[in-house]
């Protein structure tokens, strides 16, 4: 499992190419079918590309069990082969 912060400008895309070799794929030692995963923090908008390869977008609100509203960040969750 890697997790990542959108604390600076690299877009997503990018950070996710930087990582990619540190997420076990399918087969790897990560005790289960799928293998490993990204979960990325980020605020705001997201590209076309990125948003069709989510497996789970879940507030940080939620996350963090406070209300509603109070952050605009969530945390994405990807699988090891869309990474």
């Amino acid at each position: 499992m890697v997790v990542g912060s959108s604390v600076t400008a690299l877009p997503l895309p990018r950070y996710c190419g930087s990582v990619s070799d540190l997420v076990e794929d399918e087969g790897g030692n990560c005790g289960d079918e799928q293998g490993g995963r990204l979960i990325y923090i980020i605020g705001g908008e997201l590209e076309e590309l990125v948003e069709s390869r989510i497996v789970n977008d879940v507030p940080i609100d939620k996350l963090l069990q406070r209300a509603t509203g109070t952050s605009d960040k969530r945390s994405l969750i990807f699988n090891a082969r869309d990474v």
